[in-house]
């Protein structure tokens, strides 16, 4: 009986490490400092006004790099994500990528007017993190603002932006998602009518 139970410890001491060993590791940069200096230097570029080309551009150079892309996709897909081929997969992300840009580029145009205060106290619980902050728009009242953000591969990574209550990644899903739910030939549609600049 000893034996056992000694033998049934040494397996469960390995399961321990191979599960400790295959976890992703929680990133270690505070989130609330990597939203600031992305805001700061978003706002550094565009604040003397820019075209949308122009905003386009900012957004693929200091936005794109801090956003979960891949988690986002496969939780816009949901229980549609095991199913669908590695060419619809592929499809989806790009139409993701699109979209994303696009939404999250008509908010940098709306922020550059508000001053946007981060709370440093980050709520962080595991590979998930929340940081506060408060946009003061001129003329109207204070709006409040989530970051959400996930640990990908030991970096914060955004998933999504709430303001004023209202989650742009919730947005972003109930939009695309008929184009899941539809499969190839609606994503085929969207990357077609989107190519274009």
């Amino acid at each position: 009986m000893k034996n056992i139970s000694i033998k049934a410890l040494l397996i469960l001491v390995s399961l321990s490490f191979q599960a400790m060993a295959n976890q992703e590791p929680p990133a270690t940069l505070n989130p609330s400092n990597l939203v600031a200096e992305m805001i700061s230097k978003v706002k550094e570029r565009i604040l003397g006004g820019s075209s949308k080309a122009e905003i386009r551009q900012v957004f693929q150079e200091e936005v794109t790099q801090h956003l979960a892309y891949a988690t986002l996709t496969r939780w816009i897909a949901g229980d549609r994500w095991d199913g669908l081929p590695q060419n619809e997969r592929e499809m989806l992300s790009e139409v993701v990528i699109h979209h994303v840009g696009r939404s999250y580029g008509t908010l940098l145009t709306n922020a550059v007017r508000a001053e946007v205060l981060i709370n440093k106290d980050s709520r962080v619980s595991g590979r998930k993190a929340i940081v506060s902050a408060l946009a003061k728009i001129p003329n109207e009242p204070d709006k409040a603002v989530e970051f959400h953000l996930v640990s990908e591969a030991g970096a914060w990574k955004l998933i999504d932006v709430k303001f004023d209550g209202i989650s742009f990644a919730k947005t972003i899903r109930a939009e695309l998602r008929p184009l899941v739910l539809n499969s190839h030939e609606a994503l085929a549609a969207y990357l077609a009518d989107h190519s274009s600049p």
